[in-house]
């Protein structure tokens, strides 16, 4: 014959069962999304390190960040937020010339080592908090967005992430309305 609590025990299993599995899943998703940006750039300059065919070594890693960085510095006036934070990204390694600190020899030989580019951003991380700081916009979700409910300082955030500043701007309703007509139409279903 079973105990009297065996079912509370059973419940309380299950549910510490499901915590346990949330969390989980909650610290794989926090894992991926952390030093996005470092890892983009990084995976970019070993990608054209690979494709010279040459071989591997501090040299060829430090002139290809250095021109990597170069080029994203000269493309940053294109309003894209993406490659404001590449830019941002090679300020902070050292691989910028306006940059006072400098992390790009260490950047430079673990990856000539073929370290993984997320675990050079980690061992980056130890020595610059920075690194790991910064994310990509999330992409905007128009179906749900209710600019009724939001405030004038979300809008005018919303604005600029659509290119515009919308001048002469007064009061919300004016704020609202510009972004209604710089909104993305919505595509016309065909029903079959």
């Amino acid at each position: 014959m079973l105990p009297r609590n065996f079912r509370y025990l059973q419940l309380n299993f299950l549910s510490l069962t499901a915590i346990l599995l949330i969390s989980i899943l909650f610290c794989v998703n926090a894992q991926e999304e952390e030093c996005q940006v470092c890892e983009d750039v990084l995976k970019d300059v070993m990608d054209r390190v690979d494709s010279s065919g040459e071989n591997v070594n501090d040299e060829l890693v430090r002139k290809n960040l250095w021109d990597y960085c170069s080029e994203v510095y000269n493309k940053r006036d294109s309003k894209n937020s993406d490659e404001e934070r590449k830019d941002k990204m090679c300020f902070y390694i050292g691989a910028h010339k306006d940059s006072s600190a400098s992390m790009i020899g260490d950047a430079v030989k673990t990856l000539a080592y073929k370290k993984p580019p997320l675990k050079v951003c980690k061992d980056l991380k130890t020595k610059d908090a920075q690194i790991c700081s910064l994310k990509y916009d999330k992409p905007i979700d128009w179906d749900s967005l209710d600019l009724d409910k939001m405030r004038v300082g979300q809008l005018r955030e919303l604005l600029r992430k659509l290119g515009d500043s919308c001048k002469g701007c007064v009061e919300k309703v004016d704020f609202v309305q510009r972004i209604r007509e710089l909104m993305p139409k919505k595509e016309a279903k065909e029903e079959l």
